[in-house]
């Protein structure tokens, strides 16, 4: 048995996790203003890294219309159902720019507030995500069953993982349509 515990993995990775989410908080990723194209890219290059980082498998950053999806799996464990997680690491516009009281794309930290564009939507769900699953992943134990290997989190319950991550959460569906 492993003796390591996800929870306890994530409070010893904090500073870890935080690092992570700064870095994509200093990306203006602002997918709504073409003038941003390239920041989005360096996102969802960032995004990808994180995630192979994490354990993740197959990872893709995948050329849209628009934006570029993010792609990542883990499916060792064949027959089981596959957990679908979607995310956006895109943001919006930080007009009126006036209107900031710190930079927002400069992480602030206040207190236990922190501050900048993105800080709430989405890039701290995404972040925390991809560090749990990273987590989860580490603590698993392997196992073997007779459709294959799989990777056994707690006792019997087995999934696979399937990640979908967007920078135009607004126009992903064409995109995931499409491809």
């Amino acid at each position: 048995m492993n003796p390591l515990d996800p929870h306890k993995l994530i409070d010893e990775r904090r500073e870890e996790i935080f690092a992570d989410y700064a870095e994509l908080l200093r990306i203006p990723s602002i997918s709504a203003l073409s003038a941003h194209n390239a920041d989005t890219q360096r996102a969802a290059r960032f995004v990808s890294e994180m995630l192979r980082h994490q354990g993740l498998e197959h990872i893709e950053v995948i050329q849209t219309a628009g934006a570029p999806l993010v792609y990542a799996d883990w499916m060792r464990a064949p027959g089981k159902p596959t957990l679908l997680i979607y995310a956006h690491y895109d943001v919006q516009p930080i007009d009126p720019a006036r209107e900031w009281s710190t930079p927002p794309f400069e992480p602030t930290v206040q207190g236990d507030v922190v501050y900048g564009r993105g800080v709430t939507d989405d890039k701290n769900n995404l972040t925390g995500t991809i560090h749990a699953v990273g987590a989860i992943l580490a603590a698993a134990e392997p196992c073997h069953s007779t459709s294959g290997s799989c990777w056994r989190v707690r006792k019997n319950r087995a999934a696979r993982l399937s990640n979908i991550l967007s920078a135009d959460n607004q126009s992903a569906l064409p995109a995931i349509s499409s491809w």
